[in-house]
């Protein structure tokens, strides 16, 4: 007979995937919101959308960049 304890694995909850992931998007768009802070002080507006490709990986499906006068 296995004398060992039993293991139970406990899983997360949304809220706290969800942290997770809140956290990991800020600190990955540090480096992109700097580079659009730049990018507006040289007079710029960009526009970009973001979605799902068909192979289910998120891809930028537009960008516009345009000069603000």
């Amino acid at each position: 007979m296995n004398d060992s304890p039993v293991k139970l694995m406990t899983t997360k909850s949304d809220q706290e995937k969800a942290d997770e992931i809140k956290k990991e998007i800020i600190e990955a768009s540090k480096a992109f919101l700097d580079l659009m802070t730049k990018v507006h002080r040289e007079g710029f507006i960009v526009n970009l959308n973001f979605g799902p490709n068909a192979f289910n990986q998120v891809v930028i499906q537009s960008l516009t960049i345009a000069k603000h006068f």
